[in-house]
C-alpha cells in the first residue's frame, strides 16, 4: 500500500493520542487517500463545539485543529490533479460530520504546504531556527561569537550536560517546566498536566529525550526534545531563576546539537519565538545558534460559512471588544467577563 513520502514525529498516532480528550469531545483522526503509488495523509483533532462562552451550541457542530507542534497534511505526489481528487472524499466526510472550520499548523522542515487543501488559506506565521548537524565544527561555526562565549562561560562555571530517556528525565523536567510557565504567567494551554507527561513517557518513549544541565549536581535547566526521521525538535523547556547567570540554556542547546549530530540526525529544529514578532526575545536567543531559517505556515478554511458566522456572532454578543490578536476560530476563546 502506498504511503505519503514524508512524515515526522508530529504525524504519529502516539503523539496525537496525547491530545485526545473524549470527555471534552476531542478525538484524533487521520484521513488517507491513495491512488496507486500516490498518497495523501492528513492527521488532525476533531473537536465538538458544545458551547461558545456561556452559551450552549446545538446541532452537533464540530471543527478541526492540528495538534500542538508541526503537523499538517503530507503527500508523496505534488500533482495538482491527484491532490484535487484526493481531497474530494475528505470534503464529503467534513460535510457529513458538520465540520465548521479547520485550523492547520504546517511543518517548517517538511515544507508541506504544497499538500494543503486547494481551498485552504495559507498564512505565514513566523520564522523558526534550524541548526544543521553536519559536524561538530559546523555546529560550532553556526553559533554567533557571543553564543560561543557564553557556552565557554557555562563550562568554566562548572556546568554539566546530560541526555536522559523520558523515563529518567521527566521527573527532573516537569517541575522545572511547570515552575517556569507559572513564573512567566503562561496561558493555561501551556500548563500541560502530569497525565500528559506520563502518557508521553509511555507512548513516545522511543521518540523523546530530556536534556538536563546541572551545577554542582543541581538541575538548572531542562528541555524535552522529540525525535523524528533525521529530525530532532525542541518541544518544551524551562530553567530555574537563580541559575540564569550561569547560561545553562546556552550550553543545553549546544550540547544537544552535538549529541544529535553524533547520532545521525540532520537537523535540530529549535522553533520560533513566543510571538510572530521578528524582534521576539526568545527568537533572538535561538537565532544566535544558527543563521538558518525555516518558515512556519498555518492554514485556515471555513467549511460552513453560515454556521461559522453564527458562532462568531454568538461570541461577539458576549464580548463586544475585539481581542488583541487576530483569531480565526474566535468562538473558541473564552469571552472576558465584564462588570462585578
Amino acid at each position: 500500500m502506498a504511503r505519503a513520502k514524508y512524515g515526522d514525529v508530529y504525524h504519529s498516532v502516539a503523539y496525537h493520542r496525547l491530545y485526545e480528550d473524549p470527555a471534552k469531545g476531542v478525538r484524533a483522526f487521520a484521513y488517507l487517500a491513495e491512488d496507486g503509488r500516490s498518497a495523501l495523509f492528513h492527521p488532525f483533532l476533531l473537536r465538538e463545539i458544545r458551547s461558545v462562552g456561556e452559551a450552549a451550541v446545538e446541532g452537533g457542530l464540530q471543527d478541526i485543529e492540528s495538534v500542538y507542534g508541526y503537523s499538517g497534511p503530507v503527500a508523496n505526489d505534488a500533482d495538482a490533479g491527484f491532490l484535487h481528487a484526493a481531497w474530494k472524499d475528505y470534503d464529503v466526510w467534513c460535510q457529513a460530520s458538520n465540520v465548521v472550520s479547520e485550523f492547520v499548523r504546517f511543518n517548517p522542515l517538511l515544507d508541506n504546504t504544497s499538500a494543503a487543501h486547494p481551498e485552504m488559506r495559507l498564512v505565514l506565521d513566523r520564522q523558526t531556527v534550524t541548526v544543521l548537524l553536519d559536524s561538530a565544527d559546523s555546529i560550532r561555526s553556526q553559533c554567533e561569537p557571543v553564543q560561543r562565549n557564553r557556552i565557554r562561560k557555562a563550562v568554566k562555571n562548572g556546568l554539566s550536560f546530560e541526555m536522559l530517556t523520558l523515563a529518567e528525565g521527566l521527573p527532573i523536567f516537569v517541575p522545572i517546566y511547570l515552575g517556569t510557565m507559572t513564573r512567566l504567567d503562561a496561558a493555561p494551554f501551556y500548563l500541560f498536566s502530569r497525565q500528559y507527561f506520563s502518557s508521553l513517557a509511555r507512548d513516545l518513549r522511543d521518540h523523546g529525550v530530556v536534556a538536563v544541565v546541572r551545577h554542582g549536581g543541581v538541575p538548572l535547566a531542562s528541555a524535552l526534545f522529540l525525535l523524528g526521521e533525521g529530525l530532532i525538535h525542541y518541544h518544551l523547556g524551562g530553567s530555574v531563576t537563580h541559575g540564569r547567570a550561569f547560561a545553562p540554556n546556552n550550553l543545553l542547546f549546544y550540547e544537544t546539537a552535538l549529541w544529535a549530530g553524533e547520532r545521525g540526525f540532520r537537523h535540530l529544529h529549535l522553533g520560533g519565538g513566543r510571538t510572530p514578532d521578528p524582534a521576539d526575545t526568545l527568537l533572538r536567543f535561538k537565532a544566535r545558534f544558527s543563521p538558518n531559517r525555516s518558515t512556519f505556515f498555518v492554514g485556515t478554511r471555513v467549511n460552513d460559512e453560515v454556521a461559522y458566522a453564527k458562532l462568531v456572532a454568538l461570541w461577539r454578543r458576549q464580548q463586544p471588544t475585539p481581542p488583541s490578536h487576530a483569531y480565526f476560530q474566535l468562538y473558541r476563546l473564552q469571552p472576558a467577563r465584564t462588570g462585578s
